[in-house]
């Protein structure tokens, strides 16, 4: 007989093929997404799924059960708002994530949670206090001023405050400023040497490599997106009330010989081990999985988005033609490229002209003592030293 479907929980495959379980109550609210131990049905499955659903519902009278005024309120009306629907899915989950655990924190034990104060008497010292809990991991910390940044952006243009404490709270310096790691010739190289042409590995890195789309396109990335030697696709990712843009990118010869000599899905090209489509999560999962196996585990999914712009940037190309194969819609990160590799050939031009002015330099000023001694013992009415004392030659 087969277990009962109880609510809540969603079911999908790992990256190593197993089935995982989760317990997901409020998608729209921000609830909490909870693991659960299989098999489904079994005492720990029950287990996990008891104590999944006490959480959650803590959780929700917490954060969006609270009393109108609060910050769990403000929450709750932030989600009804047509500016937080317009926003991609991944988008709405990922500040779901952050907003529930804002307004989880407590100073202490014995203190009201953030979600239960009223969204008014919320300081920039109050920011800084939870800011500074969080410095162990800057990017999480980062992440969490800007949401709550947003949050009360939206509460200010609705008049329900007047002035966002967010906005003065200074950013966490990150261990790495620039993000991912870009990947270099070399270690492109040494990935490619770990995995042939006709792997499943060497496939997705010439995806990400030649069309330098992200991995929620990449994975998407099919046989009906091939047309004319062309990819076209909808990016995933976009703004606020945008529209999903079309993009458009040749397929190079070097990808056309690794898709030509790979096994591909009929719908994706990139599937797993079960012939079942990627999750962007679990391709960026089991993407660095693969670079761990070549000796690059700095080494990232998006780090290839970001070696191509580098490359066409350090061959010349223009902030446009960066922009276009990026797919930005505005100039300002192609341009950090494109000014990054003409720095580089500033300098290494000025590198040249400086190695020529030296050697000049040192063609005309080499000399011996003894050369140096006689030219002014020849030369008239000039001042020589004799070793012990300064004499004047007499012309």
């Amino acid at each position: 007989m087969p277990p009962v479907r109880l609510k809540h929980v969603e079911r999908a495959r790992d990256r190593h093929g197993r089935v995982a379980y989760w317990y997901f109550r409020d998608r729209a609210g921000g609830g909490p997404r909870l693991p659960l131990r299989g098999p489904e049905g079994s005492p720990e499955f029950l287990a996990d799924y008891q104590a999944a659903l006490a959480q959650s519902e803590g959780a929700g009278r917490a954060v969006h059960d609270g009393a109108t005024g609060t910050i769990g309120w403000l929450v709750r009306r932030y989600y009804r708002s047509s500016e937080y629907l317009q926003l991609t899915p991944g988008t709405r989950r990922q500040r779901q994530s952050i907003l529930t655990r804002f307004c989880a924190w407590r100073p202490r034990q014995d203190a009201p949670t953030v979600g239960e104060r009223p969204f008014a008497t919320l300081r920039p010292a109050h920011l800084r206090i939870i800011r500074d809990a969080m410095a162990a991991t800057p990017s999480a910390a980062n992440n969490m001023l800007k949401v709550v940044r947003t949050l009360y952006a939206f509460a200010c243009r609705y008049e329900l405050a007047t002035l966002n404490p967010a906005s003065q709270v200074e950013r966490l310096t990150p261990p790495n400023p620039d993000g991912h790691h870009t990947w270099t010739r070399a270690e492109i190289a040494k990935f490619e040497a770990r995995w042939p042409i006709g792997t499943r590995e060497r496939l997705a890195m010439a995806l990400l490599l030649y069309t330098g789309r992200r991995r929620s396109d990449v994975v998407r990335l099919g046989p009906r997106n091939a047309s004319d030697g062309w990819l076209q696709i909808l990016e995933q990712k976009r703004g606020q009330g945008q529209r999903a843009k079309l993009v458009e990118i040749p397929i190079v010869p070097a990808l056309a010989e690794v898709l030509a000599s790979s096994s591909t899905g009929a719908d994706a090209y990139m599937v797993t081990a079960q012939g079942q489509p990627f999750s962007p999560d679990g391709f960026g999962n089991w993407f660095r999985d693969a670079c761990r196996a070549a000796g690059l585990p700095h080494c990232s999914a998006h780090g290839l988005r970001k070696a191509l712009m580098t490359l066409l940037a350090e061959g010349g190309a223009t902030a446009h033609q960066v922009q276009a194969m990026g797919g930005w819609t505005s100039l300002a990160e192609p341009t950090r490229y494109t000014r990054a590799a003409d720095r580089r050939r500033l300098n290494a031009a000025a590198a040249d002209l400086l190695a020529a002015a030296f050697s000049q330099t040192a063609a005309t000023t080499a000399q011996t003592p003894e050369n140096t001694t006689q030219k002014q013992r020849t030369a008239p009415g000039v001042v020589i030293p004799t070793g012990r004392k300064w004499s004047r030659k007499i012309s």
